[in-house]
């Protein structure tokens, strides 16, 4: 009974999830759009006034029985019955560009609401890149242009030992940058050299646009 209820409840949250037809959300907006338009007052407006004019004509000409009212009465049923059919086409022919509109606000709304997570870690970023000096500079964009950075490639590179510390100090520092080491024996004195620097996937792409655009 319970795997049945699971199902069931995971059954109705999938139908939940469905998208609704084209054809019905214009059918639903018109409805709608027509129903507020005929509030209470233009509808109790609509069917009272023939109403009210009989019984105004009643009491210029005199009572002739109760065929007029009733003629009175289905003249203003039939008039609020045909204007809520005209209201219902109006509404039916702008329901396209009011679910155009909604739609493009709604879908300025969620990208908002997307940019606001590039633009918080943007901003985080540049604070970071802030702490680095010239030094840390220099080793960030080799080690965004490598995978993983070695003492190798920083000297292949050209440059110099003061300029590989320092840097990697102050990038490190300012924790844009990770390290491991991978040698074997941790009391090598050239363990040093086994030494290898990454920095993070999720933010590799933004931290290059915004170390080459300072």
């Amino acid at each position: 009974m319970f795997w049945g209820y699971r199902n069931w409840s995971v059954s109705w949250q999938i139908e939940l999830i469905q998208p609704v037809p084209y054809r019905k959300r214009l059918w639903l907006r018109a409805v709608a759009e027509t129903r507020r338009y005929w509030n209470a007052h233009r509808t109790t407006t609509a069917i009272t006034s023939p109403i009210i004019t009989a019984l105004f004509w009643v009491a210029i000409r005199g009572w002739k029985g109760w065929l007029e009212l009733l003629y009175a009465a289905l003249l203003g049923v039939g008039i609020f019955f045909v204007s809520w059919g005209i209201a219902f086409l109006v509404s039916l022919a702008y329901a396209p560009v009011q679910l155009d509109a909604a739609l493009q606000s709604e879908i300025s709304q969620l990208s908002e609401q997307l940019a606001l997570p590039d633009k918080a870690q943007a901003d985080h970023l540049r604070a970071l890149l802030a702490k680095l000096n010239e030094n840390g500079k220099a080793i960030l964009s080799l080690a965004l242009f490598h995978e993983e950075l070695t003492y190798k490639l920083m000297e292949a590179s050209g440059i110099s030992q003061d300029v590989i510390q320092d840097g990697i100090r102050n990038c490190m520092d300012a924790g844009l940058l990770h390290w491991q080491n991978n040698h074997p024996d941790p009391m090598s004195p050239l363990r040093w050299l086994s030494d290898v620097y990454w920095v993070s996937s999720e933010i590799r792409a933004p931290l290059k646009r915004l170390l080459h655009t300072q």
